[in-house]
């Protein structure tokens, strides 16, 4: 804000006639302060306003703020950041003669606020699964959110190899406006021919008012160049085990495999649980064993793992691996069909994929 400047002429003794003055110079007034939560820590990047103006500003990141260029009055200076109530400082008086003022601002947690959510699920192939190089694969799935930081967002997807390098020209885009809702998505990609390494399925949020996504997710695929192989070839409940959620239950698995490339590997066998969202993350069971290709590149054996289904796991699938020795990533992975915890587990064919 500029100073008011006039030039004038002394005529007399007493009289002054200005004779230049900048109409358009204002006061300098301020509203200056900080805001905090109820712990005491600043909050960053939270709108700061003079209720029933149009003067505001954002905190930075030190939880500041400076409202300036108002006329002289009483205001009242509103605070407000998504999953807080609003915090509100009454009667700030800024006069002609001081022109400045302090205001202080507490934030308290919104006890009924849902924080913005999103989460990859329903996807195809299972996460984790191992891609050829040099092949098609269509990747589908949908996206579950909860919007509650604003009246709009965008979701966007993408798939990027292990570098963060992009697999398709433009990221898939679709702006949201409801609070809760599914979103589908699927795209058919080319898996590089000489690749040995990850692509991750991104899919990221962003809200009206945000440059950068606060809320994402990611799923893995594993690409590998092998001939070595790992299978479950059979699964069902071992005799006398009672199917269902909260029981101890053994079943019998028969796996098979082919170890073509290291002398030695671990086999990894895990029985996993879904909670609703078909990642099957909540890992039950999980039992090892080692091979060696000195006795022999190929080979079968069972094993029957005992666990427990909890009450909130909806279904589970059997899961194994093959890691040579010296890695720490699996080389291969098999699933099992999917098992609905509801439904009587039986001796099906297993899924493939």
């Amino acid at each position: 804000m500029k100073r008011t400047t006039c030039i004038a002429l002394l005529v007399g003794l007493t009289t002054v006639i200005p004779i230049g003055c900048n109409k358009n110079d204002k006061p300098k007034t301020v509203i200056q302060g900080s805001v905090t939560n109820e712990a005491g820590r600043a909050m960053p990047d939270v709108s700061v306003l003079l209720d029933g103006t149009r003067y505001s500003a954002k905190t930075n990141k030190d939880g500041k703020f400076s409202i300036s260029g108002f006329p002289p009055g009483i205001y009242t200076a509103v605070a407000v950041y998504h999953g807080y109530l609003t915090a509100t400082h009454y009667n700030i008086e800024v006069t002609k003669e001081s022109k400045r003022a302090e205001s202080r601002l507490v934030l308290k947690r919104d006890p009924d606020y849902v924080p913005d959510q999103l989460k990859i699920v329903n996807i195809r192939p299972v996460p984790d699964s191992v891609l050829s190089p040099g092949k098609d694969v269509l990747i589908s799935f949908q996206v579950e959110y909860t919007l509650s930081s604003a009246g709009y967002a965008t979701i966007a997807v993408s798939y990027q190899d292990d570098r963060a390098q992009s697999m398709i020209p433009m990221p898939a885009q679709v702006t949201i406006t409801k609070e809760k809702g599914r979103i589908s998505f699927g795209h058919r990609i080319r898996v590089p021919a000489r690749m040995n390494g990850k692509i991750n399925v991104i899919a990221a949020m962003f809200s009206s008012d945000d440059a950068e996504s606060k809320v994402a997710d990611m799923v893995t695929y594993y690409v590998r160049p092998f001939e070595d192989q790992v299978k479950i070839a059979g699964i069902g409940l071992t005799s006398g085990s009672v199917w269902g959620t909260g029981k101890d239950i053994a079943i019998t698995a028969t796996i098979d495999y082919l170890l073509k490339s290291y002398e030695k590997a671990t086999i990894r066998f895990q029985i996993r649980g879904d909670l609703k969202n078909d990642r099957f993350e909540v890992v039950l069971q999980e039992e090892t064993k080692q091979i060696n290709r000195a006795g022999g590149e190929s080979g079968t054996f069972a094993i029957q793992p005992r666990f427990s289904i909890p009450t909130n796991v909806t279904a589970i699938r059997a899961r194994v691996d093959l890691i040579p020795e010296g890695m720490t990533e699996p080389l291969v992975i098999h699933w099992s069909r999917r098992y609905a915890t509801e439904v009587a587990f039986g001796s099906e064919s297993v899924d493939e994929r």
